[in-house]
């Protein structure tokens, strides 16, 4: 998780990885160069990969916001449970609930 954490940090907030020409255009929801999919809950839009870590073993799951809050997941349950999204919702919604703004 460490890692993963890592990961987010110089992906989304410098360039070691990708430039930041190349972010904006990963970003587009059209497009999704990168990502497996687009969302939003309760009107909040982010955009979603998922994977296998090593493949067949640990799942993961990376849930990136517009409003720049990320979350990242690992499990091993079955594939069926990845696509219950429910659990994450729940978990964003509670993030922002000792908040008077987002």
């Amino acid at each position: 998780m460490t890692e993963l954490s890592e990961f987010l940090y110089h992906l989304s907030l410098t360039e070691k990885f990708i430039s930041d020409n190349m972010k904006s255009k990963m970003g587009i929801r059209d497009f999704l160069i990168g990502w497996d999919d687009a969302n939003a809950f309760g009107g909040d839009e982010f955009l979603y990969k998922n994977g296998y870590l090593p493949e067949g073993q640990a799942k993961s799951a990376i849930y990136s916001f517009k409003n720049g809050l990320q979350i990242s997941v690992i499990f091993n349950e079955e594939d069926s449970a990845m696509k219950n999204k429910d659990y994450i919702y729940i978990a964003y919604a509670k993030a922002w609930a000792h908040s008077m703004t987002r």
